[in-house]
């Protein structure tokens, strides 16, 4: 099924996509399903039509799954499915708008779980401040 997302999402199916991304979790994972797509997409060919029109194709379909279901990519705390969508984007699309837009999800979660370290801190402070008085 993987390997037919590109595919057909080149063709305009305008069916088969969305229905894989909604119930894709059902048998699998979102780091199965990319690992099964940056394998069969880990290579191109300098100047080779076809290959730039497999990766316009494939960056589509990603941006797509980024912004329906940007969920996917923030499961884990060490954003692991986030940091290879960007590795694999800024290798082969390097200046793409799915590469720009899986830094600022990135940015944004950083800041995130920056600002909730923070709140804790500073109410793990208060706490110990009020035993003090």
């Amino acid at each position: 099924m993987v390997n037919l997302l590109v595919p057909l999402h080149h063709q305009k199916d305008p069916f088969f996509v969305p229905a894989f991304l909604c119930t894709y979790r059902r048998f699998t994972t979102t780091g199965q399903v990319l690992d099964l797509l940056f394998n069969r997409y880990a290579h191109f060919q300098h100047n080779c039509e076809e290959d730039e029109l497999v990766k316009n194709t494939l960056c589509s379909m990603l941006a797509m799954w980024l912004d329906q279901y940007p969920e996917d990519f923030c499961q884990s705390k060490d954003l692991t499915n986030l940091n290879k969508l960007l590795a694999y984007a800024l290798l082969h699309m390097p200046s793409s708008d799915l590469a720009v837009r899986g830094h600022l999800l990135l940015t944004q979660l950083q800041d995130q779980e920056t600002k909730e370290i923070v709140t804790k801190a500073e109410d793990s402070l208060g706490k110990c401040r009020g035993t003090w008085e």
